[in-house]
């Protein structure tokens, strides 16, 4: 299931523990289904509008005659520029849908439990945080009957790196591989310190090849269908091997360890869990 890939960058990850912070709910969630949930860029961009999306400069007539000017070198000037906007201008959509087909799981990358990450993702003291890291996370993606498949029978592979922090006004970003654009972030989130697992789905390996933003739903492949209409999918995961030690969040109340330790116990898991060491 995970793949390496030349694009995603672990240099940081390797090293550190990575966390993820949820809501006593969503760990439950977890603790059932046995499946961990990748949110669609999409959904994501509601949120975040520079979510992957192309740098302003990436988009100045200056920056695109810079890049493409070799490939179009043995055309008139004008023609050249002509063929030059047409290929960002199908670039620029084959990029906005596959934000669609593009899911992404994110961790905190820090060696220590963070109070800012808890004050992000909880209201309160009902939530836990999911120690792992990036070898643990590699690993525990399963091959089973709910894994997704291409059309040709193959896993959809998921990859994963490390986030980068732009301002996305003033800097440029590489963007000479499409998977680079969904592993960039606005500065603003630095203090995220994001790995992110991702996996696309390529319509052409699900034997669908237009990418043709107006295309009805009714003609897409099912798996296709439920991203664009959905907020993500689900991979399952061995959560022995993914979870390093549930730490609950500072000030639980005693229910909240107590019913952690019950449902733990009744889903037949060997998990560590330990309260917070803040506050």
């Amino acid at each position: 299931m995970y793949q390496p890939h030349s694009v995603f960058a672990t240099k940081k990850s390797i090293e550190e523990p990575i966390w993820r912070y949820m809501s006593f709910t969503k760990f439950l969630s977890l603790l059932y289904s046995k499946q961990l949930f990748f949110s669609s860029v999409s959904e994501l961009q509601k949120n975040d509008p520079f979510e992957g999306r192309l740098a302003e400069l990436n988009q100045s007539p200056e920056y695109r005659r810079d890049v493409m000017s070799e490939v179009f070198k043995h055309f008139e000037p004008e023609m050249a520029e002509m063929l030059i906007e047409q290929w960002y201008f199908e670039r620029e959509k084959f990029i906005a849908q596959m934000a669609h087909f593009t899911v992404v799981n994110c961790w905190h990358i820090n060696r220590y439990e963070s109070a800012a990450m808890w004050k992000l993702y909880l209201s309160g003291g009902e939530g836990v945080a999911i120690r792992s890291s990036f070898d643990r996370l590699k690993r525990c993606f399963l091959e089973t009957s709910r894994t997704p498949v291409t059309s040709d029978g193959a896993r959809v592979p998921i990859h994963i790196g490390e986030v980068r922090y732009i301002d996305h006004r003033n800097d440029i970003m590489d963007d000479s591989h499409t998977y680079r654009l969904f592993l960039y972030k606005y500065k603003a989130f630095e203090h995220e310190r994001e790995l992110r697992a991702m996996s696309v789905f390529l319509p052409l390996a699900f034997g669908f090849d237009s990418l043709d933003l107006e295309t009805p739903n009714k003609e897409l492949p099912e798996i296709l269908k439920k991203l664009k209409s959905s907020k993500g999918i689900s991979f399952p995961i061995d959560l022995e091997t993914l979870i390093d030690e549930i730490v609950l969040a500072p000030n639980s109340p005693q229910w909240i360890a107590e019913l952690a330790q019950t449902v733990i116990s009744q889903t037949g898991l060997k998990l560590k869990i330990r309260p917070s060491e803040l506050f």
